[in-house]
């Protein structure tokens, strides 16, 4: 199981330039807010993967131990 690229890419977030203007400051906040509702979606796939990945595990876990039971245990 692979974590998608898109959840391991850093976040780019809107940084206000050196001397902001009302303009700026209107239109940074609405863009930064999409951009921080972008980057929960590629961390919600993270933990998405995560999650199917230890799925899996614990299904090979479950798995093993039922290979792995004595032959006479086969009734319990």
């Amino acid at each position: 199981m692979e974590t998608p690229a898109e959840a391991t890419r850093p976040c780019d977030l809107f940084r206000l330039p050196p001397n902001p203007t009302q303009a700026d400051l209107d239109g940074g906040y609405g863009t930064r807010g999409a951009q921080i509702l972008v980057c929960d979606g590629k961390r919600d796939l993270a933990v998405q993967a995560q999650e199917l990945e230890h799925q899996l595990i614990d299904q090979w876990i479950a798995l093993r131990a039922e290979r792995n039971r004595p032959w006479w245990k086969v009734w319990q």
